[in-house]
């Protein structure tokens, strides 16, 4: 559950739900609905919340089928198509997930993958 996902890396990490509300812009009292499964947070507050625990949206969610590719796509402005990949990823074991991540990583050091500025 996503909420048991957020609630176990902050404190790996050592950080109170208040001292994560304030890295993230996100009330402590949201962040303590998230948690506790009380409210379902969307994808764009995900997005927040991982980057100031500084993790992946993969390690935050479990199940992507409570998103819709509409939802998805509005929180980020992605195309539709590139859910597809998102959708295969979450089939993979964490073997698997590390593995892609890595080569992604990988890709994005080789300058002709890289955007030029225009």
């Amino acid at each position: 559950m996503t909420g048991d996902n957020i609630k176990r890396i902050r404190t790996e990490k050592k950080l109170t739900q208040k001292k994560l509300g304030e890295l993230c812009g996100i009330d402590e009292a949201n962040l303590r609905k998230y948690e506790n499964g009380r409210l379902k947070p969307s994808l764009n507050t995900i997005r927040k919340i991982a980057s100031s625990l500084d993790v992946y949206l993969s390690d935050l969610i479990d199940d992507w089928s409570n998103y819709s590719p509409e939802e998805y796509a509005k929180d980020w402005e992605t195309p539709l198509d590139e859910l597809k990949l998102i959708q295969d990823y979450r089939i993979l074991n964490n073997n698997g997930k590390d593995e892609a991540r890595k080569r992604v990583n990988e890709l994005t050091e080789i300058p002709k993958y890289q955007k030029k500025d225009e």
